[in-house]
């Protein structure tokens, strides 16, 4: 399941959490947010950031 965490701190800081994703599909959920809440002071990726994401292509064969 995906899933986006935010958390505020005492401080005013914003941490964003992405959990459920694999690969850098995390940055494209997230890049409207850091848009709009501002600079990005840092930026840590999990395990899961470079574990590839599942695709997968089925090829159907015609009958002539």
């Amino acid at each position: 399941m995906e899933e986006i965490k935010i958390t505020i701190t005492n401080e005013g800081q914003v941490v964003i959490e992405v959990n459920g994703v694999k690969g850098a599909a995390c940055k494209e959920l997230t890049k409207n947010l850091e848009k709009v809440l501002g600079d990005v002071v840092e930026s840590k990726k999990k395990t899961e950031f470079y574990e590839q994401g599942v695709t997968t292509n089925q090829q159907q064969s015609q009958k002539s």
